[in-house]
């Protein structure tokens, strides 16, 4: 039994999770509404965040996905040098081989006669050096004595200076060979065949500000196959496993899914995902907002009716937990925003007639495992809420909801 609470509890905090990134998501990648600055906000109702959305069957795990090819690749140019011409153009076809972009070479070509003047300069250095050798050794022949001694003093130095310079030219002739090695490698070649998704500026390299790392210059998606790339938080990391069957849904039509497999959890390649709301949904700029996510990617038994880019959900099988919590509403607390005078009661941003408003719950029990308060006042099943975001603002429009649905119970 305490196995299973653990799985539950789990399972949960996904949801909630999985549904705030939803809500993150598609605010930020969706316009406002004709003139106005005012952003949609994505909401998602009660009963689905309460995992009642499917009949009572059970804990519904979903997380927000985007179709992707099956293989991408990105390409960075090197900082030191400079981009002479750029042969491609985003959403052109190339085949492996072809040409992406090429380097200027007259730096290099300066830079390889100065250290080839080098190398000779060292080259004479050490006959010389050997020369010299040559003469002390025959010199020290017919010495005896304090004049022998000299004689060993001078050979044992010019030995150890022809030592040196035999270093510095096997290091001078390293830096020729990568000189080299740079001017015929000057034409940057596609590795893959593919189309060309993101063609950068040279001059002005974009850091993603999500992650704080340097946007790659070209971007090459393969030919071929398409899968679905999803993000798994650090806590949440051991609940998703290669071999798991998910279920890939349409955010446009509900009535379009797919059939997947988990093929790789990327645990090498963790992003940082700052959260810009705390657990009560108050601002916090903390360090202890800020987690690493891990990209997780589906292999589908087919990809008709898919394409290239479109924003879907991944939802995860959940065996055969049932909620712990179903009647009346249960919430995970970091929907609430919480009244500081007043700790029975809390806020929630929930859909009005098309709108965002802000609407006052009171608090009942409250389930410390799970993270869950009961709402007896103020919310039901039916209404729909959104993660409390802070730049969400009241009167914004609401998105994900049909037309007719959304008005939600009255507010207090």
């Amino acid at each position: 039994m305490k196995k299973k609470a653990v799985v539950i509890t789990v399972t949960l905090i996904l949801v909630a999770a999985a549904a705030a990134v939803i809500f993150i998501f598609l605010r930020k990648n969706r316009t406002g509404t004709a003139g106005s600055d005012t952003q949609p906000v994505y909401v998602d109702t009660v009963k689905s965040l309460m995992g009642l959305d499917n009949g009572d069957l059970g804990l519904s795990q979903r997380f927000s996905g985007i179709v992707e090819p099956q293989k991408t690749v990105d390409i960075q140019n090197d900082s030191g040098r400079t981009v002479s011409e750029v042969y491609v153009s985003e959403e052109q076809a190339v085949k492996a081989g072809d040409p992406l972009f090429s380097y200027t070479t007259d730096d290099l070509t300066l830079q390889l006669s100065q250290q080839q003047l080098e190398l000779d300069r060292l080259n004479n250095s050490i006959t010389t050096q050997n020369q010299q050798i040559a003469d002390l050794i025959k010199q020290a022949q017919n010495a005896t004595g304090d004049t022998l001694l000299q004689y060993t003093i001078q050979i044992q130095q010019a030995q150890n200076d022809e030592k040196q310079s035999e270093y510095d030219a096997q290091a001078k002739q390293v830096e020729i060979n990568k000189t080299n090695e740079q001017i015929n490698n000057s034409i940057v070649t596609a590795p893959i065949d593919g189309t060309v998704t993101h063609v950068g500026n040279p001059e002005q390299p974009q850091t993603d500000s999500s992650t704080g790392q340097t946007e790659a210059f070209l971007t090459i998606t393969a030919s071929g196959d398409l899968r679905v790339k999803g993000y798994v938080n650090e806590q949440n990391i051991s609940a998703i496993q290669p071999g798991q069957t998910v279920t890939i849904l349409s955010r446009l039509d509900n009535g379009l899914s797919w059939t997947g497999t988990v093929d790789q959890v990327d645990t090498k390649n963790a992003e940082s995902a700052s959260q810009n709301t705390n657990y009560y949904g108050a601002q916090d700029n903390t360090d202890l907002n800020t987690t690493s996510r891990y990209p997780f990617y589906v292999t589908l038994e087919s990809a008709d009716g898919l394409m290239n880019g479109q924003h879907v959900l991944i939802q995860m099988d959940s065996g055969d937990l049932q909620l712990p919590h179903t009647d009346g509403v249960w919430l995970y607390e970091g929907y609430l925003m919480m009244d500081d005078q007043d700790p029975s009661t809390a806020y929630v941003y929930k859909a009005q007639k098309g709108k965002i408003v802000k609407q006052k719950v009171t608090l009942g029990e409250y389930d410390q495992d799970m993270g869950y308060y009961q709402i007896t006042d103020g919310l039901t099943q039916d209404d729909a809420i959104a993660w409390p975001d802070e730049t969400v603002q009241e009167g914004a429009p609401v998105q994900g909801l049909p037309a007719d649905e959304g008005s939600g119970s009255q507010q207090p």
